[in-house]
């Protein structure tokens, strides 16, 4: 479901390219062994670096000092992290899915891709080529990630919640 396999294969051919990268996931999974493994036939075990469950200010210290976001995952409906990565000034490159669709504005803040090796490759190699960009997209995500806020949904909710109000009382004033 998270996609991590692809995202290592990515890894893989990106170090390839640029053999100053690294690769950090963060957090715990029961795919772990698996990835690790993958990691390893690949050629790239020394780069992936696992960090195992991390509290919030590892978390937030693994954003500081990253460059890029990559997210896989084609059933995201949420996808948290990516408004925490946008938070943190990352360009994300994600797949195209439901939920990060709408959190990614494609070409501004990072890049929305097919489930393809090869477009997801293009998309970070340009990010990896391109700091002018990269960092032009670094600052449309700190400032977009305010419109994930909680803050600005509430009142995204509150504006629905009014309109229907007003709307139920001018439709039994009539």
């Amino acid at each position: 479901e998270k996609n991590m396999s692809f995202i290592i294969k990515c890894f893989a051919a990106v170090n390839k390219e640029f053999p100053k990268t690294k690769l950090v996931m963060v957090g715990k999974g029961p795919q772990e062994r698996e990835l690790e493994f993958l990691a390893r036939d690949l050629g790239v075990r020394e780069k992936v670096i696992f960090t195992g469950l991390l509290p919030k200010e590892e978390v937030i210290k693994c954003y500081r000092g990253s460059h890029l976001f990559v997210f896989a995952s084609v059933s995201e409906t949420q996808g948290l992290v990516v408004s925490e990565a946008k938070s943190a000034g990352l360009p994300v490159i994600a797949v195209k899915a439901n939920g990060v669709s709408e959190m990614v504005n494609d070409g501004i803040d990072g890049f929305l891709t097919e489930a393809s090796k090869e477009t997801f490759l293009e998309k970070i190699r340009l990010l990896l080529q391109n700091d002018a960009l990269r960092q032009q997209m670094a600052r449309k995500a700190r400032q977009n990630s305010k419109m994930l806020s909680s803050k600005n949904y509430a009142y995204k909710v509150l504006k629905v919640y009014s309109a229907l109000v007003s709307g139920i009382k001018a439709g039994t004033a009539q």
